[in-house]
């Protein structure tokens, strides 16, 4: 399917590899790094269970990217975790994990962030203004493609 949807937009997908070490540790190998420079890169990754390490896997796919010198990194997360995790009032010392998360993929370079349906739109408020975060409703996505 994702080989299709990357002839549709005129595009090509590039492969990762992801290793586990014995204590945890994720690592990521995103192949044809070089390709990367001067590029716009689209990042696609939910990140459903395990959260944590779908999480960990998108921030360094993003940071090596990055490195590399892509020109523009967007990461489209149909599945945003810790999205119920958002703004309140109510308790100040819990931590606001959903704007966590997307000020942790500013930092490691995302220019852009795509959602869809995300629990809460406040969210989306969570990154600078040089970052552009936006939420899709389901309803319309891939109307065109059908």
């Amino acid at each position: 399917m994702g080989e299709r949807v990357a002839k549709y937009l005129g595009t090509s997908l590039v492969k990762r590899d992801v290793h586990r070490f014995a204590d945890g540790e994720t690592m990521v190998v995103v192949n044809d790094l070089a390709d990367a420079k001067g590029k716009h890169i689209t990042v696609v990754q939910s990140t459903g269970k395990p959260v944590n390490d779908s999480v960990m896997e998108l921030f360094l796919m993003v940071s090596a990217l990055r490195r590399a010198g892509a020109a523009s990194i967007t990461c489209a997360i149909p599945y945003y975790g810790y999205s119920r995790q958002d703004v309140r009032k109510d308790n100040r010392a819990l931590p606001l994990s959903a704007a966590d998360v997307g000020s942790m993929l500013e930092h490691v370079g995302a220019d852009r962030i795509l959602t869809i349906d995300i629990h809460a739109p406040a969210i989306q408020n969570c990154v600078s203004s040089k970052t552009v975060f936006e939420d899709f409703t389901a309803g319309f996505l891939g109307i065109d493609w059908f």
